[in-house]
């Protein structure tokens, strides 16, 4: 349920947003920051792999499909991510992951933030 506040807060401040976003690969720094914070979040962070990973950084929000080996040691498939930048006064931007779409309710509502950003 507390991924379904994220993703809707977010999809709000994203409703505005019009075919004009900014979306680019991101850069060699971004990428990374963005696969350690997501690798964080898993049960096994060096399975992860990674594909589509798209920033908006007028929005300061990424999106990107990771695979990941399960507690029982498959792999799931493709699950869809979606992350912020937060500048924090002081210190250095904070990347953090929202949400991981481990179920298929999860996944399609990333994937629908997601595409209404133009990442997916």
């Amino acid at each position: 349920m507390r991924l379904n506040r994220y993703l809707i807060v977010l999809s709000l401040a994203v409703l505005p947003v019009t075919s004009i976003a900014e979306v680019e690969k991101p850069s060699w720094f971004e990428e990374r920051a963005i696969k350690k914070v997501v690798r964080e979040k898993l049960n096994d962070p060096e399975s992860a792999r990674f594909k589509n990973i798209l920033v908006d950084k007028e929005e300061a929000s990424f999106c990107a499909e990771v695979n990941f080996k399960t507690i029982f040691g498959g792999y799931g498939g493709y699950k869809p991510v979606v992350g912020g930048f937060i500048e924090i006064e002081g210190i250095e931007d904070v990347i953090t992951v929202i949400g991981i779409g481990d179920n298929n309710r999860d996944a399609q509502e990333i994937r629908v933030v997601c595409k209404r950003i133009g990442l997916m």
